[in-house]
C-alpha cells in the first residue's frame, strides 16, 4: 500500500489542488461538522489506491471550507459598524505614508487589537482581531508601537462591479477584519511593546534606506526591490512599467530570490571550500546549498513574503531536498509540490492573479527549456523564450489584467541581466553592508539608486516612444478562451505533433472585442459617486466617471476600465460627465488616458484634461439605431450652482426610459416639472444627488413616476444618503428603491431585462443583501424583482411591510 502511496504523489497532490481551488465557487460554506466528515471519508478513500485522487479532491476541499470558517470568523461583528468605538493595540507592519499637497498627509496602517471599548464598557471581539485604519494628519507612528484610538470600523467591503478588485477577500485573506479611520478625538500613546524580530528589522531597513537616498527619484524602486513596498510608487511609475510588461521586476519573485540564493551559496562555498576534508566528504557542498537557501529566506523575509517570494521559496527548498537526497526529481513535480505547498499555506491564493500569472510564467519556463534547442544561437533562444512567454501568458492576462505589452519581449532582453546581474546582487551587498557600516553600505545604495535611475530613464523612453502602439487590449470572451485553451493545450503537446505550430494563431481572438449588438446599460458600483455605461449595438456612451480621492485612487482606473475591458469595449463613441464634482468626473483622466474617446460634453470645460469639450445643453439629442438620446438641462443661461448644471439625460429604447439625473436639486426638478411635465416619465430613474433631502421634490417625482429607483451611493456613506424620507416618497408612488450599495452594480438589458450583479457574484466570503440563490434567480426571473421584508433579495434600504414591483421589457 505505501508503495503505491509513493508511486502517484503527482496525481494526489494534482487533486487536493484542485479541491482547494474549486471551494472558491462555492455560493455558501457548508457547516465545519460536514467538512470534518468530509475529510474523515477523504482518509477512507485514500487507502484505497483506485480512489486515492478522489480522496485528495475532497480533503482539499475541506481544508478550504475549515479555512474558510476561521477566515470568516475574524471579521468584526456588524453592529461594530454604528458604534464609536476606542481601541487599544499595537501597529503591526509598515505604514504606508499617503501625501496629499499643503504638507497634508495620512497614514495607512494595521493594528492588532488587544481590547475595544464602547460606552457600555469593554466588548468581546473576534481573536485574533487586525484592522487597517486611515489616520489623517497623524502623529509619528512606527511598527511595535501601542495606542489608544477613537475609531469608526466597518466590515471588509468591496465595490462589485464585472471585472472589478474584490478588495474584501484581499483584506480577509491577510487576516484583516475590519476597515476603519482614527477619528479627530485625541489620541493615546501606551507604554509596552516595541518593535521586534522580523517588524523591526523591515522598520529599520526602511529607516536606512530613507537616510540613504531622501528624495532620490529611484527611491520608491529601491524600497520595492528591496523590501517589496510598492506603495511609493507613482501612478507614472506604474504606467510606464505597465506599458513595458517590466512590472515583475519590483515584485521580488523567482529571479531574485533564485539570484539571493546563488550569491548565497557563492559565498558559503568560498568559506567551506578551503577545507579539502569538506570538500571531499560532499558537506561543502551541502553547507553552500543550505547558506543560499538561508540568504534566499532572508531576503523573502525582508520583502514581507509575498506570493512570488513564496512560490519561488517553496521550489528552491524542494530542489535543495532533492539534491541533498539524491533523488532524481522532474521539474513538474517540484512546480506541482510548490502550487500544493502555497494551496496549504494560503487557500484562497487562487483569487489573486499574481498566483495564476506566477504559476503560469514558470510552468512556460519548463516548456521550451526541452524544446528550444531549435532556435539558432543564444540569443534566438531567448527571444524565442521571451516570444513564448508573451502569447502563451496572454490567456491569463486577458482573464486577470485585459491588457498586455508587445514591447515586453524587448525590453525584457536587456531588463533581465541588467535586474539580475548588476542591480540586485549590488542591492543584496548593500543590505549586508548597512547593519555593518551605515556609511558604506548608504554609498552603495547612492550607486544602486544612480544605476536604478539610469535604468529607468531608458525605460522610460522606450515607453514614451512606444505608447500610442505598445499596449493592447485583451477580451476574453467565452469562445476566445476556448480557443486560448486549446492553444495551451497544443503548447504542452510534443514537437511534430499535427497542428501544433499554429498554436499562436489560436490566440487572435482574444485580441479583437466580439461583436456586439442590441442594448445594454449599467450603473456600475462606484462607491459615492456615479458612473454608467451605455451599449448600443458597438457605440459606448458614459455617463460619470466616478469619484476620485487625494490618496490618488480613483474609479476610471479602479472601476470603469477593467469593465469595459472585461465586456470586450474599446472604445468610447461619447463621454458625458454631468458636472465637474470629483464624485462624478474623478476618474476622466484615466479614460482619456487608456481609451480612444470620441465626442465629450459637460457642462463646462473640465480643468486639465483638455480642451475638446462640447457644452451639453438642453434640447441636444441623437439617435443610435432604435435607442434616442435627448438632454433635458442644463438651459443656455448655466445655474449658479455647480450640482444644478448637471446634465441631466433621457434614454428612450421605445419599450422602456431611462432618466440620469446628475445631482440636481429642487429648483431645476421643478423647471423641469413645469417644463417637460408627463414627458419626464420613466421606467428607471437614476435618483438625483444620490438621495439626498435637497433632491427628489414632490412635484419631480410624480411626474416621473419611475417603476425602479436607483440610488448610486456609497455604503455608509458620511451624507446619509439616501435619506429616509426620499426613499420613502419613492415608494409611496409605487417605485421599487434599489441601491448600488446592496446591489453592486446593476444590469439593464433587452434580453435579460434587469438583474443586479451581487445575483451572479455568488461567493461564500461576500455580505451583500442582495444576493439570491439559484432556485430564487429562477422562481422571480431576471425580467423581475420581487422583494418581501427580510428576503434575502433585499436590494434597497430597509422598508416596514411588503413590497413587490415588477420590471418586464
Amino acid at each position: 500500500m505505501w508503495q503505491g502511496w509513493r508511486a502517484a504523489p503527482g496525481s494526489a497532490a494534482l487533486a487536493f489542488c484542485v479541491g482547494v481551488l474549486a471551494a472558491v465557487w462555492l455560493p455558501v460554506l457548508p457547516a465545519a461538522h460536514y467538512a470534518v466528515l468530509g475529510a474523515a471519508l477523504a482518509c477512507c478513500l485514500c487507502l484505497r489506491r483506485s480512489l486515492r485522487p478522489a480522496g485528495c479532491l475532497l480533503a482539499g476541499l475541506c481544508y478550504h471550507i475549515g479555512f474558510g470558517h476561521q477566515l470568516l470568523a475574524q471579521e468584526i461583528p456588524a453592529a461594530w459598524e454604528a458604534l464609536p468605538l476606542v481601541i487599544e493595540g499595537q501597529v503591526v507592519g509598515l505604514p504606508q505614508r499617503r501625501d496629499y499637497g499643503e504638507g497634508r498627509h495620512s497614514l495607512v496602517f494595521d493594528l492588532r487589537v488587544e481590547q475595544v471599548r464602547a460606552e457600555g464598557g469593554l466588548l468581546r471581539q473576534p481573536r485574533p482581531l487586525r484592522l487597517r485604519l486611515h489616520w489623517f494628519d497623524p502623529q509619528p507612528l512606527q511598527p511595535g508601537q501601542r495606542w489608544r484610538l477613537p475609531v469608526a470600523l466597518q466590515r471588509p467591503r468591496s465595490l462589485l462591479n464585472p471585472g472589478g478588485f474584490d478588495y474584501r477577500i484581499w483584506l480577509l485573506a491577510r487576516g484583516i477584519g475590519g476597515t476603519g479611520k482614527v477619528l479627530a478625538a485625541p489620541a493615546q500613546r501606551l507604554h509596552g511593546a516595541a518593535p521586534n524580530g522580523l517588524m523591526a528589522v523591515r522598520y529599520w531597513y526602511r529607516r536606512a534606506l530613507e537616510r540613504a537616498l531622501g528624495e532620490h527619484p529611484a527611491g520608491p524602486l529601491v524600497a520595492a526591490i528591496a523590501l517589496g513596498d510598492r506603495q511609493q510608487l507613482t501612478p507614472a511609475q506604474r504606467e510606464v512599467l505597465a506599458v513595458t510588461g517590466t512590472a515583475h521586476l519590483l515584485v521580488i519573485s523567482g529571479l531574485h530570490i533564485g539570484l539571493s540564493a546563488m550569491a548565497g551559496f557563492a559565498a558559503c562555498y568560498l568559506v567551506t571550500a578551503s577545507r579539502p576534508v569538506w570538500v571531499q566528504s560532499g558537506a561543502a557542498l551541502l553547507a553552500a546549498r543550505l547558506g543560499g537557501l538561508l540568504v534566499a529566506l532572508g531576503y523573502a523575509a525582508l520583502s514581507g513574503f509575498g506570493l512570488p517570494a513564496q512560490r519561488a521559496l517553496l521550489m528552491l527548498a524542494l530542489i535543495v531536498a532533492a539534491l541533498t537526497l539524491a533523488r532524481n526529481s522532474s521539474p513538474w513535480r517540484v512546480l506541482l509540490l510548490a502550487l500544493c505547498g502555497v494551496l496549504v499555506l494560503d487557500p484562497l491564493a487562487g483569487t489573486s492573479a499574481g498566483f495564476w500569472l506566477s504559476f503560469g510564467a514558470v510552468a512556460l519556463l519548463l516548456v521550451p527549456a526541452r524544446r528550444a534547442a531549435g532556435c539558432g544561437g543564444r540569443i534566438g533562444r531567448v527571444l524565442a523564450l521571451q516570444w513564448r512567454l508573451l502569447l502563451g501568458m496572454c490567456p491569463l492576462m486577458a482573464v486577470w489584467i485585459g491588457q498586455t505589452s508587445v514591447l515586453a519581449p524587448l525590453v525584457n532582453l536587456v531588463a533581465i541581466p541588467v535586474v539580475g546581474l548588476l542591480l540586485v546582487p549590488a542591492l543584496l551587498v548593500a543590505l549586508v553592508a548597512l547593519p555593518v557600516s551605515e556609511p558604506f553600505g548608504q554609498a552603495l545604495l547612492q550607486g544602486v539608486a544612480w544605476l536604478l535611475q539610469l535604468s529607468w530613464q531608458g525605460l522610460a523612453l522606450a515607453a514614451e516612444a512606444a505608447a500610442p502602439w505598445a499596449r493592447h487590449n485583451l477580451f476574453p470572451s467565452l469562445p476566445a478562451l476556448a480557443l486560448a485553451a486549446l492553444a495551451a493545450l497544443l503548447l504542452l503537446l510534443p514537437r511534430g505533433f499535427p497542428g501544433r505550430p499554429a498554436w499562436p494563431l489560436l490566440l487572435l481572438p482574444l485580441l479583437a472585442p466580439a461583436p456586439r449588438s442590441g442594448f445594454d446599460l449599467y450603473v456600475l458600483d462606484v462607491g459615492q459617486g456615479t458612473a454608467v455605461v451605455v451599449r448600443v449595438g458597438p457605440n459606448v456612451l458614459v455617463y460619470d466617471a466616478g469619484p476620485a480621492y487625494r490618496s490618488g485612487y480613483d474609479a476610471g482606473s479602479a472601476v470603469l476600465l477593467p469593465f469595459l475591458r472585461r465586456q470586450g469595449l474599446a472604445r468610447i463613441e461619447r463621454l458625458i460627465v454631468s458636472h465637474a464634482d470629483t464624485d462624478h468626473s474623478g476618474g476622466v483622466r484615466a479614460l482619456l488616458a487608456q481609451l480612444p474617446v470620441g465626442e465629450r460634453m459637460a457642462p463646462r470645460p473640465l480643468t486639465g484634461v483638455g480642451d475638446a469639450w462640447t457644452a451639453c445643453r438642453a434640447g441636444q439629442s441623437w439617435r443610435w439605431g432604435g435607442v434616442a438620446f435627448a438632454l433635458l438641462n442644463p438651459p443656455a443661461a448655466l445655474p449658479a450652482r455647480t450640482n444644478d448644471q448637471s446634465c441631466v439625460l433621457q434614454i428612450d429604447t421605445g419599450r422602456t426610459r431611462f432618466l440620469l439625473a446628475g445631482d440636481i436639486g429642487r429648483p431645476v426638478e421643478q423647471a423641469l416639472a413645469a417644463a417637460w411635465g408627463r414627458q419626464l416619465a420613466a421606467d428607471v430613474l437614476l435618483v438625483p444627488h444620490h438621495g439626498s433631502r435637497s433632491s427628489s421634490s414632490y412635484d419631480f417625482t410624480w411626474f416621473v413616476r419611475p417603476r425602479l429607483a436607483v440610488v448610486s451611493a456609497g455604503y455608509r456613506n458620511r451624507f446619509g444618503h439616501p435619506a429616509a424620507a426620499v426613499v420613502e416618497r419613492y415608494r409611496e408612488l409605487g417605485a421599487e428603491v434599489v441601491s448600488t450599495a446592496a446591489t453592486g452594480a446593476l444590469h439593464f438589458s433587452d434580453r435579460a431585462g434587469y438583474a443586479p450583479y451581487a445575483w451572479f457574484y455568488t461567493r461564500y466570503w461576500q455580505n451583500y443583501p442582495c444576493q439570491l440563490s439559484a432556485s430564487a434567480r429562477a422562481a422571480v426571473g431576471l425580467a423581475a424583482i420581487r422583494r418581501a421584508q427580510g428576503a434575502p433579495g433585499d436590494c434597497g434600504p430597509p422598508v416596514t411591510g411588503a413590497v413587490e414591483a415588477t420590471f418586464l421589457w
